[in-house]
Order: structure tokens, then C-alpha cells, then sequence
């Protein structure tokens, strides 16, 4: 039984555990080497045996395949070990093929699986026929087989979990990560690459960190930000800068579920990364223009209130610092003398309250 153990631990598929430990249980009982369709298994669907019928003596043919099908269907109601040690005088006499004997005795076991019987393995031709012994011992590899069918089972839900995960992962226009409190992070795609242009190979030597590309000030204030909110909020979201391989800007937004040990200290992160670079170009350039439409429009105002032309040119000035975001505006005259020099008339913000430091003229190229 130990052996049999060990098969089921060290195999990884189904069929090939189950012949190992047919194998080793027809050795034990001292059952036929011949053997006509040794397991019949339902899962997943399907049907069939395991491995069929071999050819020579002992098989039997079609007969001897119309006799496990009756073996089986009264082994699978009954949920327990069958055995005949005479066919050709049993009500399976009919089915036996023409010709000499090929069949003598034959025993099958119900593989269980949750109370539920999903298969047959079986046993054929031991000299002197099958007891309740070898019945029993039979039972407990059959066990093993069922056991070794659970795990195909266990894998194979696994491994189709793992495949909805990854093709969910490919759908999402965002590069999916794990990270750690180092900053070195698993990516399960190749968009990380698209987004920063390096390869989830060259993060996974941990020599790489996801730090590495992000903009010092951008990062200051990212952990800042950061060791404020996690332990209050463990979902985090972040807008930064990130320097690609190639040297190019981009923005990325970083939204993050935040992931602690029994310590309560941070274990890891599970996150999500957008460009959202295209989007922040878009947000700058309505910004710029929705300061010129408000400068336009209180420029418009001043001129409708203005009393003198000094004061007018001053209040634009005033304005365009204000709502245009400049940090100095100044209107200045260009005077007709030789060095064409230009004289301030009206200014505002920085310089305002120095406009000899202009200090220009039109001859200044």
C-alpha cells in the first residue's frame, strides 16, 4: 500500500497512476499479466477505459467486452468488489466468445469518488480463482485510483482557473501586478513592457524595481501620500510619472488593494496600472485654453470699464497673470530713438515692482 502511495504522490497524470497501481495490485493478487480493459472510468464528460484490450490469450475479444460491460453494471449499482470464478457456467456464460477458454474468473472493484461510484477497475484469470482477500486488497488500490483521480481532477480545476485568470488579464487594457514592500513586483503579461519598456523578465531578476522609473519628486510624494493612507484605507490610488527605457515621460495611474501579514504590516499589494498619458496631455491643453477663454473674457471687461489707457493696459496685465497662469505680463512702447529701445508702460506679478530689469529694446535679437 505504501508503494501505492507513492505513485499517486509522485504521478501527474491520472492514466499513468492508475496503471501503476493496476500493475502492482495484479501482482499482489496473482491475477492474469493478460488483461482485457482494467479500468473504466467516467469523469469530466467522458467515458472509456483507461487503457483497452491487449491482444492474446486472456482477452476474449468482443465477448469478453460485452462481459465487463455486464461486470461493470452490476458493480456500479452495488458499490462493492464482484468476482465469478466460473464464467462458463454463470449467467455470462453467453457472452464468452466460441473457442478455447479465454476468461475463467474475473473480479471488479467500484472506484468511489464523494460516496459516488465513477469508475470499475478489474481483474482477470488468477489461478484458483479470486477470494474475498484479493477482493478487499483490491478495494484499497482501487481507493488509491480514486484518490489519483481526485487529484487529476484538483489540477485540472486549477490549471482552468489559471487560464481564465491569465485570459481575463490579457482582456484588461492595464498592466496587472503583485508587489512587494521592496518595490519589486510580478507581472503576469507582456503590457508591462508596452507601458514601460522593459520586459517582466527584466523585473523578476528583483535587480529592477518598479521605483526605479518613477519621477523623485513623483515618488516623494507618492510615499507620503502612501504611509498616511494604507493603514486606514487599504485600497490606494496613485497618479505619477514614470521615465521608460527609451527615456520618454509617461503618465501612469496606479490603483492598488493593499495586503497585510498577522502583524498587521504590509505583505504585498495587488494592483492595476493605466497610461493614462493621453489623457493628462488632453487635461493640460483644455487647462490652457480654459485660462485663455477667462483671460479673453476679463480682458473684455476691462476694456468696457476702462477710463484711461495705462490703467486698461495694467488691468490686462493684471489678468494674465491671474487667470492665464504667467508669472509676469508687461506691456511695454517702442520708442524712435537709435538703440529702438522699449519702455515699460504697465505690468504685473514678479517683476511688476521692477520693470527696469526688462531692460529691452528691438535691436536685441
Amino acid at each position: 500500500m505504501l508503494e501505492a502511495a507513492q505513485i499517486v504522490l509522485s504521478e501527474t497524470s491520472f492514466e499513468a497512476a492508475v496503471k501503476d497501481i493496476y500493475t502492482l495490485c495484479q501482482s499482489l493478487t496473482g491475477a492474469a499479466a493478460r488483461l482485457c480493459g482494467p479500468v473504466y472510468a467516467r469523469w469530466a464528460g467522458g467515458a472509456g477505459d483507461i487503457f483497452g484490450p491487449r491482444g492474446g490469450a486472456g482477452c476474449g475479444g468482443r465477448g469478453a467486452s460485452r462481459l465487463r460491460r455486464e461486470m461493470r453494471d452490476e458493480a456500479h449499482p452495488l458499490d462493492r468488489p464482484v468476482w465469478h470464478n466460473d464464467l462458463a457456467h454463470s449467467e455470462w456464460a453467453r457472452l464468452l466468445p466460441a473457442g478455447p477458454p479465454g476468461l475463467d474468473n474475473v473480479l471488479f472493484t467500484p472506484l468511489q469518488v464523494g460516496g459516488k461510484t465513477v469508475g470499475v477497475m478489474g481483474l482477470v484469470n488468477k489461478p484458483g480463482g479470486f477470494s474475498e482477500p484479493e477482493a478487499n486488497l483490491a478495494a484499497g488500490f482501487t481507493e488509491f485510483a480514486a484518490i489519483a483521480l481526485v487529484n487529476m481532477r484538483a489540477r485540472e480545476a486549477v490549471c482552468q482557473k489559471r487560464r481564465e485568470v491569465r485570459l481575463l488579464v490579457n482582456q484588461v487594457p492595464a498592466v496587472v501586478f503583485k508587489g512587494y514592500a521592496d518595490w519589486s513586483a510580478d507581472f503576469f503579461d507582456q503590457k508591462v513592457e508596452a507601458l514601460s519598456g522593459y520586459s517582466p523578465e527584466e523585473f523578476n531578476t528583483r535587480q529592477l524595481k518598479w521605483k526605479d522609473l518613477i519621477l523623485p519628486d513623483d515618488l516623494l510624494d507618492g510615499k507620503r501620500k502612501f504611509v498616511g493612507t494604507w493603514k486606514v484605507d487599504k485600497s490606494y490610488e496613485w497618479e505619477y510619472r514614470i521615465r521608460k527605457k527609451d527615456g520618454e515621460i509617461r503618465w501612469v495611474q496606479d490603483l492598488v488593494q493593499v495586503f497585510t501579514d498577522s502583524a498587521g504590516k504590509l505583505d504585498y499589494v495587488n494592483g492595476i496600472l493605466f497610461d493614462i498619458t493621453d489623457r493628462k496631455h488632453a487635461e493640460a491643453r483644455l487647462k490652457r485654453t480654459s485660462r485663455a477663454l477667462k483671460a479673453l473674457s476679463a480682458c473684455n471687461q476691462a476694456l468696457v470699464h476702462a477710463t484711461q489707457e495705462k490703467g486698461f493696459l495694467t488691468d490686462v496685465c493684471e489678468v494674465i497673470v491671474r487667470e492665464g497662469g504667467y508669472p509676469m505680463a508687461w506691456v511695454g512702447y517702442a520708442q524712435p530713438d537709435k538703440m529702438k529701445s522699449v519702455v515699460p508702460i504697465a505690468s504685473a506679478g514678479v517683476e511688476a515692482e521692477h520693470p527696469e530689469w526688462i531692460g529691452l529694446n528691438l535691436g536685441r535679437r
